[in-house]
């Protein structure tokens, strides 16, 4: 699959429409920024992924090319996707943070994979998007002439929302109860980017008084967590924060009945909170997997306790369900300690680390290149990886079109029968 993918990507990045006229070409600041980039990245693969012999002189030469190629790039979107190229060379995970740029392309809707189709979940009030007819609902089924599906999405995510995003996007829709298709051309809204400022030695962005809320917000377990009579569901937000914001969560579930966990939409990367949620789900000591960081492998150990949860468990996953996430359903399936629900998962279950480099100060405020890199395997008890694969849930149910244009969550209103 990664190397259909890896095809793929040659396809959709180098076959992307610039936004100036064909004689154009970077500007000698934009220049010299992205050599930095690419020099970045050239180093950091060699010093970081793992295992390190997949980074060799065939990854050097094809920097090299990029290189004389960035030259004849018509503008940022076609030299940071000539620089993605290369790095995925070496792995189709790895995922490059081109420098942010002063203005964000605002599409005024998103989409989400059900099944293997992406239907359409987020749609402003004004902009392009509903003036040209776009509803909840409706099935997108190309962008820009390629195919969207759940096998092309993540790479389609990375090319339209952060590698190259456009000011407007060719979309093949198709509505509930449509028998035919239409295209359509969504213009986009240029948005003013955060600026960025140093905290010690990272950079953060200025937030308005709003997003501070809303940042509050997210650090409260209490608005996590609702109850439907004895039923408890909780969100699992706190799994992206720390293990006792996760003690939290099981403390004020432990009056339920039944607690739903849902799972959906959560990209857990922190192994600790994943490791703490499911010591409180299990009354036993038992080893749930292994965990390869660098070269280094550890035993994912589920310590459990008298104190642990011990009414009925469901979990809600969805296709966006990824890393420890995934891990958390697969193993409370197999101990059949929870009955999962929902959709298929990501299939993105690795070790990674995040790096960011090449702080300059410029006009846009401090400028920051990054790239997500791969370094390490995790595997389950019984020898099995989920990378690639995915978690099928015990009750697999998607909502239609109509659900959607509904709002109706058919999953959670399974899950509560």
């Amino acid at each position: 699959m990664r190397f259909r993918t890896l095809l793929l990507a040659f396809a959709v990045l180098l076959a992307l429409g610039v936004t100036r006229t064909a004689s154009a070409k970077l500007e000698e600041l934009e220049y010299n920024s992205v050599l930095v980039v690419l020099d970045d990245m050239d180093r950091y693969l060699d010093d970081v992924y793992y295992p390190s012999n997949r980074v060799g002189k065939d990854f050097h030469d094809r920097c090299e090319a990029v290189r004389k190629g960035l030259k004849d790039a018509e503008d940022l979107n076609a030299a940071y996707a000539l620089i993605a190229d290369a790095v995925k060379s070496v792995d189709a995970r790895i995922l490059l943070l081109p420098p942010v740029r002063s203005a964000r392309c605002d599409y005024g809707w998103d989409w989400r994979i059900y099944g293997d189709s992406a239907y359409v979940v987020q749609l402003d009030k004004v902009g392009d998007a509903r003036s040209q007819g776009l509803k909840l609902g409706d099935k997108i089924l190309e962008i820009e002439g390629n195919p969207l599906n759940r096998e092309t999405n993540q790479l389609m995510v990375e090319v339209f929302k952060t590698i190259a995003p456009r000011r407007e996007l060719r979309v093949a829709v198709q509505s509930p109860g449509d028998k035919q298709p239409r295209l359509i051309a969504i213009a986009s809204t240029l948005r003013p980017q955060h600026r960025l400022h140093k905290v010690g030695a990272w950079t953060e962005p200025i937030l308005t008084e709003k997003e501070k809320q809303h940042r509050e917000d997210f650090k409260t377990v209490a608005k996590h967590l609702r109850r439907v009579g004895p039923v408890a569901i909780w969100n699992s937000q706190d799994l992206d924060r720390g293990t006792g914001d996760v003690a939290d969560a099981l403390k004020a579930t432990a009056d339920a009945s039944a607690l739903i966990i849902d799972l959906r939409g959560r990209r857990v990367l922190r192994y600790e909170t994943a490791m703490r949620l499911l010591d409180g789900l299990f009354a036993d000591e038992f080893e749930a997997g292994k965990r390869g960081h660098e070269g280094f492998v550890s035993t994912l150990k589920v310590s459990g306790g008298k104190d642990a949860f011990k009414g009925t468990v469901v979990a809600l996953v969805d296709s966006r369900t990824s890393f420890y996430g995934e891990v958390i359903a697969r193993v409370l399936q197999q101990k059949q300690r929870a009955v999962v629900m929902g959709d298929r998962t990501a299939g993105r279950v690795f070790e990674l680390r995040a790096y960011s480099d090449s702080h300059r100060s410029t006009k846009h405020g401090y400028e920051l290149s990054g790239v997500v890199v791969p370094i390490g395997e995790i595997t389950l008890a019984d020898g099995s990886s989920l990378d690639g694969k995915g978690v099928t849930p015990d009750w697999r149910g998607v909502p239609t079109g109509a659900d959607l244009a509904a709002e109706r969550d058919v999953v959670l209103a399974k899950a509560l029968k």
